[in-house]
């Protein structure tokens, strides 16, 4: 489901018998678009188990979703919210982002009243990891870094990210539908000047179960950036682990 569309991992029968269900990807896609219903319900799932999978990968990686009070002791998240909404976010303004590419007049203007946009310059800190994750970020100019933030058993001094990477998905915080709610990773604008669309989770779950199109919409479009970060997650991991092996030489 995600661009390019290569298998990331190999899997393997592990027990003395599989059974499984091949579903072709565009057969499947097709259906849904036709039942949004379904739609919403099959990615809301789909986007739960791609976050155990980070979640796993994280492990793997000796990390952790609770930042240490060394972490929270840095910067904290902030922001300027633009106070002419009105005019910034319109229903044009929507339509230009991926993620509401296609839908009508009516369900923009629903989503319109219950966002708005936050401002933040090079290196603010958007959403820390570990906190509550209780917004959908949506990128609307600049560039963000995701990277992790342990911190732990480490001073300020020697503190330094074990992760980190300039995101290609330009959503972030659909940790917000998938437990325990919390923040996978930090995202920091990167670029001299982010700015970004803010959505509730609360008003987003409303939004959905009135329009189930709406809902299966972007629960598919956060799918798919979940699905890029964690490749990227995994390959930015894969180069620290050499970085590693390298420096014990």
């Amino acid at each position: 489901m995600v661009h390019p569309y290569r298998y990331k991992l190999s899997a393997y029968c592990d027990s003395p018998r599989c059974r499984v269900l091949l579903i072709d990807r565009q057969s499947l896609l097709d259906y849904l678009k036709e039942n949004p219903k379904s739609g919403y319900l099959v990615f809301s799932v789909m986007l739960r188990l791609v976050g155990k999978r980070f979640e796993r990968l994280q492990a793997s990686a000796g990390e952790s979703p609770v930042v240490s009070d060394v972490v929270k002791d840095r910067t904290p998240a902030c922001g300027i919210i633009d106070e002419s909404l009105e005019n910034i976010i319109s229903v044009a303004s929507l339509e230009q982002t991926d993620i509401f590419k296609g839908l009508t007049g009516n369900q923009l203007s629903a989503i319109r009243h219950s966002a708005d946009v936050v401002d933040f310059k090079k290196d603010d800190r958007i959403f820390a990891q570990g906190d509550n994750a209780s917004h959908v970020w949506i990128v609307r100019e600049g560039t963000v870094r995701l990277q992790t933030e342990s911190g732990e058993n480490k001073g300020i001094d020697d503190w330094r990210p074990l992760v980190s990477f300039m995101s290609r998905a330009h959503a972030f915080g659909w940790t917000c539908f998938v437990p325990p709610y919390k923040y996978r990773l930090s995202g920091f604008c990167e670029s001299r000047w982010c700015s970004l669309i803010r959505l509730n989770r609360v008003d987003l779950r409303r939004i959905f179960e009135d329009d189930f199109v709406i809902g299966f919409q972007v629960m598919y479009y956060l799918t798919a950036a979940v699905g890029s970060q964690f490749m990227q997650y995994q390959d930015a991991m894969a180069r620290n682990r050499g970085i590693e092996m390298m420096s014990q030489w």
